[in-house]
């Protein structure tokens, strides 16, 4: 099941989105969202579209992933492979990107705790839109566009998901972006 936009906590900002692809978001009221895009996920390999058995579990560890973290579950963090590969990359203009890294088993433990806090508020949701799934081997890689409602932007995102030694699926890659409030200068006398 395709679902194309989906409320969401956001606790990362998770990567991919092709310069040349159009962003079309529908936001009932407000202030239009800021649209970005980035480099993380240009390199990574684009296969065939999933089909068949792969496809299936790919959408349901998605739909869960999806349910667990719209209801700040900490049983979330048991979708990641121990051995996962976690990136973020934080984008603030006029500035490099800075790239944090983590392994399955630090970023478990972040995302417990930002699915603490996020529960508390209740108010970090995000939308997704355009998921595609794609077929890398025996894994697939998802790739949708995400709308944070809290900070009004839309970001890409990349997971890559697929079958562990004991053949449940799990999360081996997350690449995601951040992009942080930028300070407006201070006004001169």
């Amino acid at each position: 099941m395709n679902r194309p936009f989906l409320p969401f906590p956001r606790l990362a900002r998770l990567a991919w989105l092709a310069p040349t692809l159009g962003l079309a978001v529908a936001i009932a009221g407000g202030a239009a969202p800021v649209v970005t895009t980035t480099q993380i996920g240009q390199a990574a390999a684009t296969g065939p579209e999933a089909t068949g058995d792969a496809r299936k579990n790919a959408e349901a560890l998605f739909n869960r992933y999806i349910d667990l973290e719209h209801a700040f579950d900490p049983a979330l963090v048991d979708l990641y492979a121990p051995g996962a590969h976690i990136q973020r990359r934080v984008i603030v203009p006029g500035r490099p990107p800075k790239v944090d890294t983590w392994a399955g088993v630090q970023y478990k433990e972040l995302l417990r705790t930002g699915l603490a806090k996020a529960k508390k508020t209740g108010q970090d949701l995000n939308f997704y839109s355009a998921v595609t799934y794609l077929s890398e081997g025996n894994r697939v890689r998802i790739k949708a566009r995400r709308y944070a409602q809290l900070e009004n932007i839309v970001t890409p995102v990349e997971i890559l998901v697929g079958p562990d030694l004991s053949g449940s699926w799990r999360i081996f890659e997350e690449l995601s972006e951040d992009h942080p409030p930028v300070a407006a200068p201070p006004r001169k006398p």
